[in-house]
């Protein structure tokens, strides 16, 4: 289910649901995708588990039209989340599940699902370019590789779980080496790329999480869950490709 498409959907983030419907077709596993836009009827929407919601990135003007409705759909995300759906969020969507971001200027107040703030850049600056990351918080798990393109500076709280650590790359803000955000089955990453396009690994683990499997991020998800592994000589390639335009962006 992709959330306000209609106005969170920059830089191919719309891609990533293309992408997971792909990869359960090849499996022979049904899949509904449904678009939730800015004007659905949010009170009669019906949210069941098993469910990936993804939250796209957006412009300001974006960001701030979807803040009331996200807001309306804070419990249900919730009540999804605790019977083990599985929120992932890109850049502008990954802010508003925060307690607050800066969009436009303005203090916008966040939905609280991740433990973090989003402030603004203090010189006006963007972070801008090819990413490179270790998942896990001590950076032993799936490299992961995107494209950044974010203004804000976002400090996740003492003891929160970064998605991953850089290797390449700048990451949440820039200082602490830390990208994005992996609680339980709540992932928010300020890639794009699309993301899952380029990580054929991280996309079965959304998977199997959705389905079943409690994966921490760390070694490999079950994908007995899912029927298997699949055939991923191209998109390993497309992985290996994004992984090396960082590296050489680094240099």
């Amino acid at each position: 289910m992709r959330l306000f498409p209609d106005a969170l959907d920059l830089y191919g983030d719309s891609g990533n649901t293309q992408v997971l419907e792909r990869r359960l077709a090849w499996r022979g596993i049904p899949a509904r995708v449904s678009d939730v836009l800015l004007d659905s009827d949010l009170d009669s929407l019906d949210v069941q588990a098993p469910c990936i919601v993804l939250i796209g990135g957006g412009s300001d003007r974006g960001q701030i039209a979807s803040t009331h409705a996200l807001h309306r759909l804070e419990g249900k995300l919730r009540s999804l989340i605790d019977r083990g759906g599985v929120v992932f969020a890109v850049c502008g969507g990954f802010q508003l599940l925060g307690r607050s971001c800066v969009v436009a200027g303005e203090r916008v107040e966040g939905l609280g699902i991740i433990p973090m703030d989003t402030v603004a850049s203090p010189d006006g600056s963007r972070i801008i370019g090819h990413t490179a990351e270790v998942l896990g918080s001590d950076g032993t798990g799936l490299k992961v590789a995107g494209f950044e393109n974010h203004a804000g500076r976002t400090w996740l709280d003492e003891g929160a779980r970064p998605l991953g650590l850089t290797r390449q790359g700048r990451g949440n803000n820039g200082e602490d080496g830390t990208e994005g955000y992996w609680g339980g089955h709540v992932v928010g990453t300020y890639l794009h790329g699309p993301i899952l396009a380029k990580n054929p690994a991280l996309v079965d683990a959304l998977l199997a999480m959705a389905l079943g499997d409690d994966w921490d991020g760390v070694g490999e998800p079950d994908l007995a869950v899912l029927g298997g592994p699949l055939d991923d000589l191209l998109e390993d390639v497309a992985h290996i490709h994004a992984v090396n335009l960082a590296t050489q962006a680094a240099k």
